[in-house]
């Protein structure tokens, strides 16, 4: 509580008169970061950001997951995942199965306008967003700061995507 009160400039009582309890203070802003980070993830995926590959817009996108920052840079970031997980689980399960879905419409649409050709690899559109975003969900591992975690992401995507590359033969 005392993080969350530093964070927003106020008295740790001053939490207590706008909401019931711990668990109030933490739901609500859990879904609030949870929706930030939903719209930035959805603009990296539209194209509206400074990411002109796909590649970069899906690597922007899947950075801007909630709590990836702050579940590899706090001390208590593994548990405040684990928390918001069990306090917004509804949420959670929403957000993630709209984020899969406009992650799976940029792959398509790499594939049409010719970046990637998803049969090289015989998987589906579905199949890669679902891969891709479990993959970094478990690339936030042994990392003390967000720069270690970013690398692995920024290297995964690479990997990925050069599976999937437009010139690329078949697997068998």
């Amino acid at each position: 509580m005392d993080e969350i009160a530093k964070a927003l400039k106020v008295s740790r009582a001053s939490l207590y008169l706008l909401f019931k309890n711990k668990d109030g203070v933490f739901g609500d802003l859990s879904t609030l970061l949870q929706s930030d980070a939903h719209d930035e993830a959805k603009k990296y995926l539209n194209g509206d950001l400074n990411a002109s590959s796909l590649s970069d817009r899906i690597e922007g996108a899947l950075l801007a997951r909630p709590f990836q920052k702050a579940v590899v840079e706090s001390k208590h970031g593994a548990k405040r995942h684990n928390e918001h997980h069990q306090l917004c689980g509804d949420s959670v399960a929403s957000y993630r199965d709209q984020f899969q879905k406009r992650l799976t419409s940029a792959l398509r649409e790499g594939v049409k306008r010719g970046e990637i050709n998803l049969k090289s690899a015989n998987l589906s559109a579905s199949n890669i967003a679902e891969l891709l975003n479990l993959a970094v969900a478990s690339l936030r591992q042994r990392t003390v700061d967000e720069t270690p975690f970013e690398k692995r992401v920024h290297h995964f995507i690479r990997l990925t995507m050069a599976g999937i590359q437009p010139d690329r033969p078949p697997l068998d």
